[in-house]
C-alpha cells in the first residue's frame, strides 16, 4: 500500500511537470488566450523574483534553491522510512514544482508564469501551485488516528 501511494503521488507529479512545461513552452511561443482585460488570462509573464514577487539575485536563487530541494528529498527520504509517505509525498510533489521554476531560471534567467487573473491576484504557473499547495498541506496538523487507520 505505501509504495502503491507513492508511485500514484509521483506519477501525478510528474504528469502535473510535464503540463506545466509544456505550458510554459506555449507561453514562450507567444500564445495568449483569454479576455483582453479582466478575467482568467494565459499569457507569458517573466518572473525575476522568488516566491510572491520577492526581489533576490538570480545567481543566489540558483545556488540556494538546490540546496533547499535537496534538503526536502532527505527529509522526505526520513518520512517515508517513518510510514509517514503523506508527508513525504508531499515534500516531493514541492521538489518537482520547485524543479520546473528551477529549470526556467537556468534556461532563461527567469521563472515563466502563464496565469493572470488580472491586477487582483498574483500571475502564476503549475510548478508554482505544486509547492504552495503541497507546503500549504504539510503545515495542517497531523490528524489522530481512528481506528480505521489502524491496520
Amino acid at each position: 500500500m505505501k509504495r502503491t501511494y507513492a508511485i500514484v503521488v509521483l506519477g501525478t507529479g510528474t504528469a502535473i511537470f510535464i503540463i506545466d512545461r509544456v505550458l510554459k513552452y506555449l507561453a514562450l511561443a507567444g500564445r495568449t488566450y483569454g479576455p483582453v482585460s479582466g478575467g482568467v488570462r494565459f499569457e507569458l509573464f517573466q518572473n525575476s523574483s522568488i516566491a510572491f514577487s520577492i526581489s533576490f539575485p538570480n545567481l543566489w536563487s540558483l545556488i540556494v534553491i538546490p540546496v533547499i530541494c535537496l534538503a526536502f528529498v532527505y527529509f522526505a527520504v526520513r518520512l517515508y522510512r517513518l510510514h509517514d509517505v503523506a508527508r513525504a509525498s508531499l515534500l516531493i510533489t514541492a521538489v518537482i514544482g520547485a524543479c520546473s521554476n528551477y529549470l526556467d531560471r537556468i534556461q532563461h534567467g527567469f521563472v515563466i508564469d502563464y496565469v493572470s487573473f488580472g491586477n487582483w491576484f498574483p500571475v502564476f504557473n503549475l510548478g508554482d501551485v505544486m509547492i504552495v499547495m503541497s507546503l500549504a498541506l504539510l503545515l495542517l496538523p497531523n490528524r489522530p488516528k481512528t481506528t480505521h487507520d489502524i491496520r
